[in-house]
C-alpha cells in the first residue's frame, strides 16, 4: 500500500511538472480553432417603419457566427503558480439573421425569404496574466484574465433573398465600422505534457460601430475554443 501510494504521488508530481513551465522561463504556442460571435443590440426589421402599418415588434435578433481563429500566444512563467502572456490572433466573428421577410436598412424595402451574414475579422492582441490552480491536484489547470485589443481588417455583410417573383438573388457589401475594439477575455485552459485547450469568453467592451442600434450598444462577443502546442524556449 504505501508503495502504491508512493507511486501514485510521483505520477501526479511528474505530470504536474510537466503541465507548468518553470518560473523565469518563455513558452511560445501556436493556436487554432472556432469561434462563435455575435453582435450586441441588433434587430433585423422586416415590416416598414415609415408605413401607417408600421410594427415595432416586427423585427428579429441576431443569431451566433461560427468563424476560424487562428494565431500564436507567448507566455514567461514569473513564479510557479503565475504566468504573464501576449498574443496574436486572426479571428473571423459577426453575426448572422434570418427570416420569411428582411427589412433592408437603407431603403425599407420588403425581401421575403432572407438570409444575411455580417463578417467582422479582426486582428486581435491579447494581454493575460495566468493563475495555475494548485498544481499537485490538477495540474495543466488554469484559469486567465486580461485585456485584448482588437483591429478591423475586414468588414462586410453578405445577403441572400428570395423576390417576391421568387427568384434568389445574392449580394455583398462593404460597411464602415470602428477600426478598433477592446473586449476583456475571461479564459480556462488545461494543458498536459505539450498539447494545450483553451476555452474563452471575450466580452465587448467598446462599440464597433458609431451608429449604435436601439439599446445604444452594438458590441462584438464571441465564444472561442483551440487547441494548441507549447514549445519550450
Amino acid at each position: 500500500m504505501k508503495k502504491l501510494t508512493f507511486i501514485m504521488l510521483l505520477l501526479i508530481a511528474t505530470v504536474s511538472a510537466l503541465a507548468q513551465p518553470e518560473p523565469g522561463t518563455w513558452t511560445i504556442t501556436p493556436r487554432v480553432g472556432v469561434n462563435s460571435s455575435d453582435v450586441s443590440g441588433v434587430k433585423i426589421y422586416y415590416a416598414d417603419p415609415f408605413a401607417a402599418s408600421y410594427d415595432s415588434n416586427a423585427y428579429v435578433n441576431s443569431k451566433r457566427k461560427w468563424g476560424f481563429i487562428a494565431g500564436v500566444e507567448v507566455e514567461y512563467q514569473i513564479q510557479r503558480p503565475l504566468a504573464v502572456s501576449l498574443g496574436v490572433f486572426y479571428s473571423d466573428e459577426g453575426f448572422r439573421a434570418e427570416h420569411d421577410e428582411y427589412k433592408d436598412d437603407t431603403h425599407y424595402t420588403s425581401q421575403p425569404g432572407c438570409k444575411l451574414k455580417w463578417n467582422l475579422r479582426y486582428i486581435n492582441v491579447p494581454l493575460l496574466a495566468h493563475f495555475y490552480v494548485e498544481p499537485n491536484l490538477l495540474p495543466g489547470l488554469a484559469l486567465k484574465a486580461g485585456v485584448q485589443f482588437g483591429f478591423l481588417v475586414k468588414n462586410n455583410y453578405e445577403q441572400e433573398y428570395f423576390n417576391d417573383s421568387h427568384t434568389k438573388i445574392s449580394g455583398s457589401n462593404s460597411r464602415d465600422g470602428l477600426r478598433f475594439a477592446i473586449s476583456i477575455p475571461a479564459v480556462i485552459s488545461y494543458s498536459y505534457r505539450n498539447i494545450v485547450a483553451d476555452l474563452r469568453y471575450n466580452i465587448g467592451v467598446t462599440n464597433i460601430k458609431e451608429d449604435v442600434w436601439e439599446d445604444g450598444s452594438c458590441r462584438s462577443n464571441s465564444i472561442q475554443l483551440t487547441l494548441g502546442y507549447q514549445f519550450h524556449l
